[in-house]
């Protein structure tokens, strides 16, 4: 019994909640429907609203300030609001700290953006978003919609005035300021002052012109304090590495570069200090430390060319103009020139070309082992003194050939030959200073000396020359029909030739340091040409028998012997050992030698 009335009494609340489950259902639904059906409505209203507004002109009833804009193009719209004076005022004021400040508007240059208004207008009721487009549209029916205007404004001149305006609130920045000393960095306080850049108070004048209004504008204003003083940074900034002077050098001068003295800050010193400092509080000061270059700009000024390393000279005819002339220029372009450390000196280069253009005269020259006349003729000499004063001066050698026949300023072995793009004279200054070419060519003498550094120990050079063969000259003869039978006669004299093989010794103090071949030279012999007749015999005569006979030989001059073409000699001498011996051995074999190259 008890168990049927508590089945029962459990039964009724279960049909009670779904009555009222069912009912709340139909309720939901009911809402569902209205919901669905105000939406649907809604956006009706909206889609029709928006209908309304047409795609190619401003939508009705909006205006730019107190023009109105309704149904113009994009463009109509621009050009109205261009010939529209928008400003009342010739100024605009601006307040910050309970402060007033005014801003001529001509300064900023203050006017409205046609086209950005014109825009601006035209895009009410057109942004794409349907709610706020039939919002718009809406209010449009019923009152007027203004699109504001956009200025523009100059914003460098606009933030200069807001600058101005700054300093009268806060005064001017100054930052800390740093002043090295020679062995010390002090480092001045600064002070809070007026920012510099003023971005936030300049959008705040923008909206508010915008918006029409244009006198006491509230923006804010900033003000900023002295940056930090970065150790690092300071440090990189004054960090000066220690640099040796040096030389510069052109074709013609050499100069000194100016030594750098290290600088470097002491960081640890300028970690402590510079966290001392205080706005308003005293100077701090910083050590510094220099550290001074191995080589100063007075060191090198005192050792660049004061040393003449060597000196050369050869004897010359000076009754020959021409080839005088030759010298004497040829001397004269290389006189002065200046070889930096390591540079090559070019004989062709510095000289030039040997051609009337240049200034060069007719004089003789060998050619294909005989005398003829050339352009630049005696040039080779100027080339051979220099290579002397080269050898003796213990200058590296690059380039150099002997000439194909024996010269008589100079002892075999000790020549150099050039010629135009074809062989070359040259040689390294292989120095650590700058060197110079004194050069000139008068009175019958060359003169070349090699200016430098005076170098730390004595150095003295000493020129051998062996002559390892001579080859005598022979006699080629050549029949002459317009010479009588049995006779001959001398064209010319022939030249001994010679195989020589050189040697440069170096002393420093006096010991010998080194010993370096310069190599074999090797001079052509040049034969005697005797010319024999093949004519008509001459008639004979009463003194023939107290003459020679015609048929025989005739004696052949041989060339006279210079102590440097010695066979089998070796030549060891100084420069000046060499020019006595020249001015007393010259013969006339010599003198004509010494015309040509």
């Amino acid at each position: 019994m008890d168990t049927k009335t508590e089945r029962e009494t459990t039964a009724v609340p279960k049909r009670a909640r779904r009555k009222k489950q069912a009912k709340h259902s139909g309720v939901k639904r009911a809402i569902a429907v209205v919901v669905c059906a105000f939406a649907a409505a809604f956006a009706a209203s909206v889609a029709a609203l928006l209908v309304a507004v047409p795609e190619d002109v401003v939508a009705s009833g909006v205006y730019a300030d107190n023009i109105e804009l309704s149904g113009m193009s994009m463009e109509e719209a621009a050009a109205a609001i261009a010939e529209h004076d928008f400003f009342e005022t010739d100024r605009i004021s601006v307040s910050a700290e309970g402060n007033t400040y005014e801003i001529p508007t001509e300064s900023i240059e203050l006017a409205v953006d046609a086209a950005q208004t014109a825009k601006k207008a035209f895009e009410i009721g057109k942004s794409g978003n349907k709610l706020s487009d039939a919002k718009d549209v809406l209010i449009m029916r019923f009152s007027d919609k203004q699109a504001g205007i956009v200025p523009s404004v100059n914003t460098e001149a606009l933030n200069a005035q807001l600058y101005e305006f700054g300093k009268q609130l806060y005064g001017e920045l100054t930052e800390h300021s740093v002043e090295v000393g020679e062995n010390t960095v002090t480092v001045t306080p600064g002070k809070t002052g007026a920012s510099s850049d003023y971005t936030d108070a300049i959008g705040q004048i923008m909206d508010a012109v915008s918006g029409g209004k244009y006198s006491d504008i509230q923006i804010t204003m900033n003000k900023q304090s002295p940056a930090e003083v970065d150790v690092d940074r300071l440090y990189e900034e004054i960090y000066a590495e220690p640099q040796d002077a040096g030389f510069e050098t052109s074709a013609k001068s050499a100069s000194v570069k100016s030594h750098v003295v290290g600088v470097e800050l002491d960081k640890d010193d300028a970690h402590d200090k510079v966290s001392k400092i205080k706005e308003g509080g005293e100077p701090v000061e910083i050590k510094i430390i220099r550290t001074m270059p191995q080589i100063t700009k007075e060191m090198l000024e005192n050792k660049l060319f004061n040393k003449t390393l060597a000196s050369f000279s050869t004897k010359y005819s000076a009754s020959n103009v021409n080839r005088s002339q030759n010298l004497a220029l040829a001397a004269s372009k290389m006189n002065g020139t200046v070889l930096a450390p390591g540079e090559v000196f070019s004989y062709n280069d510095v000289v030039g070309k040997r051609t009337a253009a240049n200034g060069f005269k007719n004089a003789p020259v060998y050619e294909n082992g005989k005398s003829v006349d050339g352009i630049g003729g005696g040039v080779c000499q100027v080339s051979t003194t220099l290579y002397s004063a080269v050898l003796y001066a213990d200058l590296k050698i690059v380039s150099r050939r002997n000439h194909s026949l024996p010269v008589a300023y100079v002892p075999l072995g000790q020549d150099a030959t050039v010629v135009d793009d074809a062989i070359d004279f040259q040689f390294e200054n292989n120095t650590n200073y700058p060197i110079k070419i004194v050069s000139s060519a008068a009175k019958g003498t060359i003169d070349v000396s090699i200016v430098g550094t005076e170098r730390e120990k004595e150095r003295t050079v000493k020129l051998e020359h062996k002559t390892l063969s001579r080859t005598d000259p022979t006699t080629k003869e050549i029949k002459n029909p317009d010479l009588p039978a049995g006779t001959t006669k001398t064209v010319s004299k022939g030249k001994a030739g010679y195989v020589v093989e050189s040697t440069k010794i170096v002393y420093e103090n006096g010991a010998e340091v080194s010993r370096e071949s310069l190599g074999k030279s090797t001079y052509k012999m040049v034969p005697t040409e005797v010319e024999v007749g093949t004519g008509q015999a001459a008639p004979q005569n009463s003194s023939a028998s107290q003459s020679a006979p015609q048929n025989a030989p005739q004696s052949v001059p041989q060339p006279a012997q210079t102590a440097e073409s010695q066979t089998g000699t070796n030549v060891s001498e100084t420069a000046q050992a060499i020019r006595e011996k020249q001015q007393n051995s010259e013969s006339a074999l010599a003198a004509a030698v010494q015309e040509m190259n």
